[in-house]
C-alpha cells in the first residue's frame, strides 16, 4: 500500500528536505564530462573577453572626451541657464499691462 500512496508523488517531492548537496538522479552535463575542452571554445571564450575589455575601454574614453566636453561648456552654459530662467520668469508674468505698440510687439512681450 505504502508503494501505491508514493507513486501519487513526484520524487522530488520532499527535496527541500534533503540536506544541501545531496542531489539524486541528477542529468550530468556532458560539457562537464570532458576532460580535454574543445580549444575552438577556449579561443572563442578568450576572443569574447578581449572584446569586452575593449568594449569597456572605448566607453571609458568616450566618458571622459564627454566630461572634458562638458567642462569645456560650462561658461556658455552658466549664461544658458541665466536666459533661460529669464524666460521661464516671462512666460509665468507676462507684460499685457501696457498696451502693445505692434503685432510684434505684443508676440515678443507674450510668446517668449
Amino acid at each position: 500500500m505504502c508503494k501505491k500512496i508514493a507513486s501519487r508523488f513526484p520524487p522530488n517531492v520532499d527535496a527541500h528536505l534533503r540536506p544541501p548537496g545531496l542531489i539524486l538522479n541528477r542529468p550530468v552535463n556532458p560539457f562537464l564530462q570532458n576532460a580535454n575542452p574543445n580549444p575552438n571554445l577556449i579561443q572563442q571564450a578568450n576572443n569574447f573577453q578581449q572584446q569586452q575589455q575593449m568594449m569597456m575601454m572605448m566607453m571609458q574614453q568616450q566618458q571622459q572626451q564627454q566630461q572634458k566636453q562638458q567642462k569645456l561648456m560650462r561658461p556658455s552654459n552658466q549664461l544658458e541657464i541665466q536666459f533661460a530662467y529669464q524666460d521661464a520668469w516671462r512666460v509665468c508674468h507676462p507684460d499685457f499691462k501696457r498696451p502693445f505698440a505692434s503685432l510684434e510687439d505684443a508676440c515678443e512681450r507674450l510668446l517668449k
